[in-house]
């Protein structure tokens, strides 16, 4: 299974592009495809798919949050990955979640592809299971770094598959990230340390 894919981007089109990995092109589906530039090197996060229409397929995202909020969206009845593209192509993982939080069908609605009978399914099935992604957005937009924001993203995870509640994984990432350089301490450390401090304030 393809997790991700990091290479140079050799051809785009109108929302893929081909990325030259180890020699092998590789065809990634991505939102806002034509803001790439032939030639840059690329990381993408990638969901793999399989129709037997269209056979294999790739998708690609510039974070796991991202990602993940894909294959969430597209985990709803009758959503497709077209359909998952089209709204992170036109909204940011922000303005979904806040939009199925607030059961904001007119938001969903704005993307072309997206009826009124489909945003009200999506907001019905996703309404709870968005939560998870409120903490886990209020992480990523705490530090700029990009390692430092996965490392904090992948905190939220292991926390809430813990059982912390969205308030204590909130106050947990945000103490961690101000006290602690993240992108020079492993994983398993920056975890120990969250929950010394969460224990602490118990």
């Amino acid at each position: 299974m393809i997790a991700r894919i990091c290479g140079h981007i050799v051809d785009t089109q109108a929302s893929a592009l081909v990325v030259d990995a180890g020699g092998v092109g590789y065809l990634v589906h991505v939102p806002r495809a034509t803001s790439y530039a032939i030639g840059a090197h690329t990381t993408l996060m990638v969901s793999y798919r399989f129709s037997s229409e269209n056979g294999p397929s790739l998708y690609g995202f510039t974070s796991t949050l991202e990602r993940d909020l894909f294959n969430l969206i597209t985990s709803c009845s009758g959503i497709g990955p077209k359909l998952g593209l089209a709204l992170l192509e036109d909204l940011s993982a922000q303005n979904i979640v806040d939009a199925i939080i607030r059961s904001d069908d007119t938001t969903l609605c704005s993307v072309s592809g997206v009826g009124k009978k489909k945003a009200e399914l999506i907001v019905h099935s996703l309404r709870d299971k968005i939560q998870s992604f409120v903490p886990l957005l209020a992480a990523d937009q705490s530090s700029p770094q990009q390692g430092s924001s996965q490392t904090l993203y992948e905190l939220g995870l292991a926390l809430g598959a813990l059982g912390y509640s969205r308030i204590e994984i909130k106050k947990a990432t945000h103490a961690v990230a101000q006290l602690h350089d993240l992108d020079t301490l492993p994983f398993d450390t920056v975890l120990r340390k969250s929950l010394l401090m969460l224990s602490a304030g118990n």
